[in-house]
């Protein structure tokens, strides 16, 4: 699905260096999430099929391959046009948050696979590859190390995108202070949820692996923010959601009247042809 969705949007679409958004990133965070549910797919396995718990590990590597990789390259151009047009406008300002989703998600992914691998070859003694005994054991230890340290360089990629993404957040929330109201809460605010919520789940899974008391305090730190955030998010959504007004998409805003094809009516749904 997501390289279906890549090729139609370079082979049918038009674009502009202005016209890139971070929202090219979320069909490809379906593959993150899914290498990284892979390895959680493959713990619960481990018990009952070691053998297919292997084979979930090994697509799943390969599906983080599909994933976090292109996702950097998103982000690239990303950075590029917002060092040359500027942050987008407010009303998808929440898009800030996105590339995190990638970071977080990709480090949490990778050092769980490399747990299970390791725990495959210790506990159940089956190699990555048809390499066994303690020579399988060692394979393992270095993919886990490996997945590790990975893990800790794409939480820090992470890191500082949240400290960039929370500046560019609070500034714009200081310099309007109506911003975070109802009358300014667009759909888009749900980027507020996931992005910084995988990023603390991978703040916690290193927690855990490094028996670190700093990334502890982080991730919960975090994970109470994304509690705030969620609940803030559910509120105004049932909120605008009773108007109509949250099915109307900043990106929309070029239809006459400033409204979608699609409108939602007091009284009936209306189909406006333009």
């Amino acid at each position: 699905m997501p390289l279906t969705l890549l090729i139609g949007r370079f082979s049918r679409h038009k674009h502009t260096e202005k016209s890139m958004a971070s929202l090219w990133l979320l069909p490809i965070v379906s593959s993150v999430v899914a290498a990284a549910s892979g390895g959680i797919v493959a713990t619960a396995l481990l018990p009952y099929s070691p053998q297919l718990a292997r084979s979930t590990i090994i697509v799943s590597y390969v599906v983080w391959g599909t994933g976090v990789p292109p996702a950097m390259f998103i982000i690239t151009l990303w950075i590029y046009r917002s060092a040359i047009h500027g942050l987008p406008k407010p009303a998808t300002l929440p898009s800030v948050f996105l590339p995190l989703g990638p970071c977080g998600q990709g480090s949490f992914g990778i050092v769980l696979l490399g747990k299970v691998t390791r725990e495959l070859a210790y506990n159940h003694d089956l190699g990555f590859s048809v390499i066994q005994g303690q020579s399988a054991r060692n394979m393992a230890d270095a993919i886990y190390a490996g997945g590790l340290v990975t893990g800790l360089i794409f939480w820090g990629l992470g890191l500082m995108w949240y400290v960039l993404a929370s500046a560019f957040f609070i500034e714009h929330c200081i310099r309007n202070r109506t911003y975070v109201g109802v009358k300014s809460f667009t759909i888009g605010f749900t980027a507020l949820t996931f992005p910084i919520g995988v990023w603390a789940t991978a703040t916690t899974e290193l927690a855990a692996e490094l028996d670190s008391p700093a990334f502890k305090i982080i991730g919960t730190v975090v994970s109470i923010q994304v509690v705030f955030n969620w609940l803030y998010v559910f509120l105004m959504t049932c909120w605008k959601a009773v108007d109509g007004s949250v099915f109307i998409a900043p990106e929309v805003a070029g239809f006459e009247g400033g409204r979608p094809p699609l409108r939602w009516g007091s009284t009936k749904t209306r189909v406006d042809r333009v």
